[in-house]
């Protein structure tokens, strides 16, 4: 038997190729969708301007991976222009991100000369998301084409500029003169970066000079004590006044970054010369898990809330985070409606008590994170009723049967008396047992049968209880 030959055609190979890159594009847009916004990420066009000029500033929604996002909702975004040194406010304005936006867009008016934070944050009662920050300068008008800051877009640039750059021969070195002249060194954003190795303090570097702007490329030396920071030798281009380096790192802990100097002209520091930037553990999420997640009327569920990495790993807090709770279904009440995780640990817990029978959904917040829901099921205590209305009735009888003169309606009582009973123990208006034991099966039915047996006496025992003369 001959054995045929397969051939592909081209065609085929086509459909085939089409198909996989179709099956990537849709996995990558899943992972696209499934990813959440994390912190926000402010973009100005440029990072110094003339005096008068409008600055123009988005927010952006941003996941772990610093990729943008689009808003599953509303977002109220609060910028704030402070000056830098006395953080006296200029200025403050709001926009929304709606749900499938990404970003917030805002237009500020620059009217003082000097060296600025713009802060963006989440307006809401609870914020979920990192705040950012960055710092611009607003200096006196200069006859000289402004540069985007690295990273940014500018209209009109594109990639005829780029190329003529590289086919540029490396410009000379001019001596610069040392007198007034200085070097401003800022970092931004003011909080506690996470140490994923991708969340990114940046240091600015803005230069001052008589000119206003680099008479030639000017090199900055900067060290870091812990990190990644790139570059370590920053460039302020000639005819500009700015360069920045970029700051990661994957360890907990305080990292210094220091200024050791610049060439061809040493510019002395305007004001610190190093400066100390924080990295945390990299919580980026909580998770809430009820234990049993569904339970009767009588039980009760354990409130579990850990913080997590993006991986789902729990990790330790190095400070004191408050979980705050609330019912967003259901009747119930919780133990301790707020509290917090301390220091050094992962995770802490409180009780839910239900009050009806139905679906319950509660949630877990805590400042800076996305809130977080989970569903607990209430059911009718069937098997507990029932065991104690026999355990009752069982009580009852026994009276019925064992005492002088007692009526058949002396086993009703025991049917009520028993109940009540077990609803003081289970509630701890009676509390010498623990609820442990309470809620076990059997002793519904002993607790209840000594209830039935007792009759009256029950009523007596527990109005003492609450302080009723009997």
């Amino acid at each position: 038997m001959t054995a045929k030959s397969f051939r592909v055609s081209p065609s085929w190979f086509a459909c085939l190729c089409l198909l996989l890159g179709a099956t990537t594009a849709g996995a990558q847009a899943r992972r696209q969708l499934e990813s959440k916004p994390v912190k926000l990420a402010i973009k100005t066009d440029l990072p110094s301007y003339a005096l008068g000029a409008k600055a123009a500033v988005e927010v952006f929604l941003h996941d772990v991976n610093n990729k943008p996002v689009k808003a599953a909702k509303e977002y109220i975004i609060e910028i704030e222009l402070r000056a830098s040194v006395s953080r006296q406010l200029k200025k403050k304005m709001q926009d929304t991100i709606r749900a499938g936006g990404t970003a917030a867009k805002f237009t500020l008016p620059l009217e003082e000369l000097g060296v600025f934070n713009i802060h963006a944050g989440h307006l809401a009662k609870q914020t979920e998301l990192l705040p950012d920050d960055t710092v611009i300068r607003v200096r006196p008008v200069i006859r000289s084409l402004q540069r985007p800051r690295p990273g940014a877009w500018m209209p009109g640039f594109d990639l005829r500029f780029a190329a003529a750059g590289l086919l540029m021969s490396p410009r000379p070195f001019k001596q610069i003169p040392s007198s007034e002249t200085s070097l401003l060194l800022k970092s931004s954003p003011q909080r506690t970066l996470l140490a994923d190795g991708k969340d990114a303090a940046t240091i600015h570097l803005f230069y001052y000079g008589p000119e206003g702007i680099a008479p030639a490329d000017i090199r900055v030396r900067l060290f870091n004590s812990g990190g990644k920071l790139d570059p370590q030798l920053a460039i302020i281009p000639q005819g500009d006044d700015y360069s920045q380096a970029i700051l990661t790192s994957d360890k907990i802990g305080t990292i210094t970054v220091e200024y050791l100097g610049s060439t061809p002209t040493n510019l002395p520091p305007q004001a610190e010369k190093k400066f100390d930037i924080k990295f945390g553990p990299p919580i980026t999420q909580i998770d809430l898990n009820i234990s049993p997640p569904a339970i009767t009327l009588v039980d009760q569920s354990d409130l579990i809330v850990r913080l997590l990495d993006e991986k789902g790993t729990p990790i330790a807090t190095d400070m004191s985070r408050q979980i705050a709770f609330a019912i967003d279904k259901g009747r119930g009440e919780i133990e301790k409606d707020e509290f917090e995780i301390p220091a050094g640990r992962s995770e802490s817990r409180t009780s839910f008590f239900p009050t009806w029978i139905g679906e319950v959904e509660i949630s877990a917040a805590t400042p800076d994170l996305r809130p977080v829901t989970a569903p607990l099921k209430v059911s009718p205590p069937l098997l507990p009723l029932s065991l104690s209305a026999l355990g009752g009735l069982a009580g009852g009888v026994i009276a019925f049967w064992t005492r002088q003169n007692s009526k058949w309606w002396r086993i009703l009582i025991g049917l009520i008396a028993g109940f009540v009973l077990y609803w003081a123990f289970i509630f701890g208006v009676l509390n010498f047992v623990s609820r442990a034991i309470v809620l076990n099966p059997l002793s519904a039915f002993a607790l209840s049968a000594l209830g039935g047996w007792l009759g009256t006496e029950v009523f007596v025992q527990i109005l003492k209880r609450f302080g009723f003369p009997t």
